[in-house]
């Protein structure tokens, strides 16, 4: 049916069909929206022993955007991936189903350098510094939705907590002020009951820092006869 004859017969189908059914403009949406929810190809990489990504069976490391939809709704992409001769090179997202970014690891030519996650509505949830083994380190913030200051902290290249680590409640008041030492809770600044409850339910107590080894006794080691 060329364009001319459509446009007869919708014209003969909006006049002769009851009120509620289906009229050509929204036959056109309906078209337009099932293209829009086309499944996705994904793009998938793989890791080779020379630690460059590459396409399947290609011999050219990869330069693009990898991407994965979602298993359930195959028309939306749940990851992005971006790749510059084989290295990560730009901002690796996992995204919601709305679009937005849920979680966020940015590098530059194959270097990790910053991380953050954020809430559906948009505010970020948290972020931190990457150093060069892909793990945190350095200052550590997180918010609550509202954009309430939750928590902050340093982390050491383990990515353990080390130094002041404050918690705040929703309304900004302080609950939590502790000092680690690579990860080992070292003091308790202050606490509330609840925090109090919350850290002895994850079995975090205070430790004692190691003492360091003695120094050798002159005196003691001159008593010593010499092997023969």
């Amino acid at each position: 049916m060329n364009s001319a004859s459509r446009l007869i017969a919708c014209s003969l189908l909006l006049s002769t069909v009851p009120a509620g059914l289906i009229s050509c403009k929204q036959e056109k949406k309906i078209a337009a929206s099932k293209l829009d929810r086309q499944s996705i190809t994904p793009i998938t990489v793989e890791v080779r022993p020379d630690g460059l990504a590459y396409l399947p069976g290609a011999a050219v490391p990869f330069t693009g955007e990898a991407i994965s939809p979602f298993p359930d709704v195959p028309s939306l992409i749940k990851f992005k991936e971006p790749y510059t001769d084989g290295k990560r090179d730009g901002d690796k997202l996992e995204l919601y189903k709305n679009g937005t970014t849920k979680t966020l690891r940015r590098y530059e030519k194959g270097a990790p350098k910053y991380a953050a996650s954020y809430h559906k509505n948009g505010q970020i949830k948290f972020e931190l510094n990457l150093n060069a083994q892909d793990k945190g380190e350095g200052p550590y913030k997180r918010w609550y939705a509202s954009g309430v200051v939750e928590g902050t902290s340093g982390l050491d290249a383990e990515e353990r907590w080390h130094g002041d680590f404050k918690e705040w409640d929703p309304e900004g008041k302080l609950k939590t002020h502790h000092i680690f030492n690579h990860g080992l809770l070292q003091q308790i600044v202050f606490e509330t009951e609840e925090s109090q409850k919350t850290r002895k339910a994850a079995g975090l107590e205070l430790q004692k820092p190691e003492a360091a080894p003695a120094p050798p006794d002159p005196a003691a080691a001159a008593a010593v006869p010499p092997a023969n």
